[in-house]
C-alpha cells in the first residue's frame, strides 16, 4: 500500500511504534486496558506485558493464547491494540477480524485511506472507527524520537466480531479523556 508520496521507505514505516498517550485514549474510551501487543518488533520494542514479536510472527499465532483469564476462565476485560506494518495492513486487517470473531477486542491503528479496499473491507467488519483530532505522530524505535510530518491521517478502527449494520465514527482527542456522553452510546456493544 501505498500511503501518500513519502521519502520515508515503507520499510521503515512498518517499525513505527504507536505514542502511549494513543493507547491510553483508546483505553480511557472503551474503559479496558491493553492485554496484548500482537505486532512487536521484538522484545525491546514490546511495551507490554503480553506481546507476539516478528519470531512467534503475530499473524500465523492464536492471539487467544495470550490473553489473561481470572479464575473462573472469563477472559479480563481489555483489548488487544494492533498498529501493524503498513505494508501488511491487508493481512493483519483479516487476523483482527479473525480475532475478533473469537470473542477478543480489537483495536487496529491504520491509515485513513477511505478509498482503498483494504480500509472498505475494514470498515465493513469494525464495530467502530476512532477519528484522532490531529494527525498521528509515529515514534521512531531507533531514537525514540517522535516523527513529526507524518503526511497521512490515521484512524483507529475497533472490533469485537458482533455484526454491525452500521458503523460509528467518533473523534477524539489523544491526550484528553473523551466527552463520556460519547462513550455512552458505544457502553452497549463493548460491555
Amino acid at each position: 500500500m501505498n500511503i501518500v508520496d513519502s521519502n520515508t521507505k515503507s520499510s521503515v514505516k512498518d517499525y513505527w511504534q504507536t505514542p502511549q498517550h494513543i493507547v491510553n485514549s483508546v483505553g480511557l474510551l472503551l474503559n479496558r486496558r491493553i492485554m496484548l501487543d500482537p505486532c512487536a518488533k521484538d522484545e525491546n520494542s514490546a511495551k507490554y506485558m503480553h506481546f507476539i514479536d516478528e519470531a512467534l510472527d503475530g499473524l500465523n499465532t492464536s492471539w487467544l493464547d495470550f490473553i489473561s483469564f481470572d479464575e473462573d476462565n472469563c477472559m479480563i476485560d481489555g483489548f488487544v491494540f494492533v498498529n501493524p506494518p503498513f505494508s501488511q495492513l491487508k493481512a493483519w486487517s483479516k487476523k483482527c477480524v479473525e480475532e475478533a470473531n473469537k470473542g477478543l477486542v480489537v483495536v487496529l491503528l491504520h491509515p485513513d485511506t477511505p478509498d482503498t479496499a483494504v480500509y472498505q473491507y475494514i470498515e465493513y467488519h469494525c464495530n467502530l472507527q476512532l477519528l484522532p483530532t490531529s494527525r498521528v505522530n509515529y515514534i521512531d524505535p531507533d531514537n525514540g524520537k517522535i516523527k513529526s510530518g507524518v503526511n497521512f491521517p490515521s484512524i483507529l478502527s475497533v472490533f469485537t466480531g458482533m455484526p454491525c449494520r452500521s458503523v460509528d465514527r467518533v473523534r477524539f482527542d489523544q491526550c484528553v479523556v473523551p466527552d463520556l456522553k460519547t462513550v455512552d452510546k458505544h457502553q452497549s456493544f463493548l460491555d
